[in-house]
């Protein structure tokens, strides 16, 4: 529980700050990995993980493992929302962050899906 505690104290304090952040120039895949490392390195120092994807209702939806805790992987899950400016700017935010234990069956890697980077480029 102890671990619980301080991960989800961690948390916080990162997604708040997130969440308060417009980003530009990032493609869908770029932003998820900035995201997914800014959260896990607060948590460890040599944070490595795998991101996965799913795009629903017009969201991004992203979800990776952060740790192990009793046998059960932990895993944080946000979308990236895109919008576009008055000024024909594209800015995504990231929003609806949670901690679950459990990994939907209609994701996939983030690797598989945006294969090639210009593809993607918003």
């Amino acid at each position: 529980m102890k671990k619980e505690n301080e991960i989800v104290k961690v948390l916080n304090e990162t997604w708040l700050e997130l969440q308060d952040n417009r980003f530009m120039c990032y493609t869908i895949k770029e932003l998820a990995y900035e995201i997914a490392y800014r959260i896990g390195t607060k948590l460890e120092d040599n944070f490595e993980t795998t991101i996965m994807y799913r795009y629903y209702n017009g969201k991004n939806k992203i979800i990776f493992p952060l740790t192990e805790i009793n046998n059960k992987t932990l895993f944080f899950a946000f979308d990236i929302i895109i919008s576009t400016g008055m000024f024909g700017d594209v800015v995504e935010f990231v929003r609806n962050g949670k901690l679950t234990y459990k990994l939907p069956k209609t994701y996939k890697y983030i690797d598989d899906v945006f294969e090639d980077e210009e593809e993607e480029a918003i």
